[in-house]
């Protein structure tokens, strides 16, 4: 009797935790979360890096989820897998890495014209396997727009240099030198050019004829030692004068005794200079190393200036001796003010808030820009996405990693013109086994308004 008595409080324990599971993940998700796209392989990452619905071929927009591999283990090969509708049980198309072990698909950008033919082009990067005891100078590759997008050999990128991870930040999105061609800027942090991960950042002005030169254009040349320069990158007009400008951000740069990193601006146009910033922007140093510039974003106008703003996280900020991170407001103008409009804090003690940073458009159609923030180590390493309103002070809504050690939200996209509704956000867990393979990923497609 006893024994019976045992199995059936044992089957009401299970079911009460499975009943409490179910709530934390109906909690998790709410109504927010549409679809999930989960990688098959081991070690795939699936969910590395996400770019929004784009017409690559004139047709059709494409959304991308790109998956790494790793530079040691049976999926040694990364791809970028493009999608065309938010129910599509596979993709349209895939493209596969050049060469293996390359963690091709670290990082995607794409919207840009480079070549100015009407299409808009994908840069894919592929910073090389830091961290495996191995060092390979990092690559990008640039596949033009047009009816064999995808098809056609890519144009490779690089530096040249050994272990530089050149491509960990990329961006192909605007004009910054006022020609009416979209120009690519690729980061490489961990260069040794200038001292031991100084970083340095390399520009490819769009051109009509032929692909990108092996040589860059410009190479910025600021970072110095352990700064990190070209850790984080962003494109958009924050002054006023309908022309992008080009923020980068060093979170190690050394200021006095401390190292809390600074972002560095650059005033696009036709007179653009390279060679010294327009005006930089130095993180307060609460601790050490803060992070600040770790993370930005240019976000729609939030202060009815019609300027945009910018955000810039420091996940390593400290407040009474807590590691809690930081995201800082800054609005658009001229001259920015170096005292940020607003912070936000974040709230789980060595959570990582900041890590990340992402525009959201205006998704409220209030006629301010929204955002979200990742808490990459938030909640036992699961990963939290805080999203929020233009002018709000406290986040509306969050989504959370279902796994410990998910990290989720290292990439981001928003969706839009794939339907009639309300936009959609993409979202990839790269370190998710849910599949029953370790670290195989997942992308997960929220409706957040």
């Amino acid at each position: 009797m006893k024994r019976v008595g045992y199995v059936l409080l044992s089957a009401v324990a299970l079911l009460v935790v499975l009943t409490l599971a179910l709530a934390q993940l109906e909690t998790r998700s709410a109504k927010n979360l549409l679809r999930v796209l989960t990688g098959e392989d081991v070690r795939e990452y699936f969910g590395s890096a996400c770019e929004a619905p784009l017409a690559y071929t004139g047709c059709a927009p494409w959304f991308a989820v790109s998956s790494t591999g790793e530079t040691d283990g049976p999926i040694r090969t990364g791809r970028v897998a493009f999608y065309d509708n938010l129910l599509a049980d596979a993709p349209v198309l895939s493209i596969s890495a050049p060469a293996e072990g390359e963690l091709f698909g670290w990082s995607l950008s794409g919207g840009g014209d480079w070549n100015g033919d009407g299409f808009p082009d994908l840069v894919v990067g592929a910073p090389a396997g830091q961290g495996t005891g191995k060092s390979p100078a990092g690559k990008a590759y640039l596949y033009f727009g047009g009816a064999d997008f995808g098809k056609s050999p890519p144009a490779m990128l690089s530096a040249g240099e050994a272990g530089d991870g050149f491509g960990e930040a990329i961006n192909l999105k605007h004009d910054i030198n006022g020609d009416s061609l979209a120009d690519l800027i690729i980061g490489a942090p961990r260069s040794a050019k200038a001292g031991a991960t100084s970083g340095r950042a390399y520009v490819w002005f769009g051109k009509r004829t032929g692909g990108p030169a092996k040589a860059p254009d410009a190479e910025i040349r600021l970072g110095t030692t352990n700064d990190l320069f070209g850790t984080a990158i962003a494109t958009g007009d924050v002054t006023g004068d309908a022309q992008a400008d080009l923020l980068i951000g060093a979170p190690q740069h050394n200021v006095g005794e401390k190292m809390p990193g600074s972002l560095f601006i650059f005033h696009g146009g036709k007179s653009l200079s390279l060679s010294a910033p327009s005006q930089t922007i130095h993180g307060e140093g609460t601790s050490f190393q803060d992070h600040f510039a770790w993370s930005l974003a240019i976000i729609p106008d939030i202060n009815g200036d019609t300027i945009p703003e910018i955000l810039a996280g420091a996940p390593r900020v400290a407040q009474g001796g807590k590691q809690l991170g930081r995201v800082y407001l800054y609005y658009g103008g001229a001259k920015l003010n170096p005292q940020p409009s607003t912070t936000f804090w974040g709230q789980a003690e060595a959570g990582a808030f900041g890590r990340q940073v992402y525009s959201l458009g205006d998704l409220n159609s209030d006629g301010k820009g929204d955002w979200a923030v990742q808490a990459e180590s938030e909640s036992g390493s699961r990963g939290v996405l805080h999203f929020y309103y233009g002018g709000w002070d406290k986040p509306f809504g969050h989504f959370t990693g279902e796994n410990i050690g998910d990290r989720l939200g290292g990439s981001l996209a928003v969706l839009i013109g794939l339907d009639s509704g309300v936009p959609k956000l993409l979202t990839g867990a790269r370190w998710n086994d849910d599949s029953g393979s370790e670290n195989a990923g997942r992308a997960y497609i929220l409706q957040v308004e």
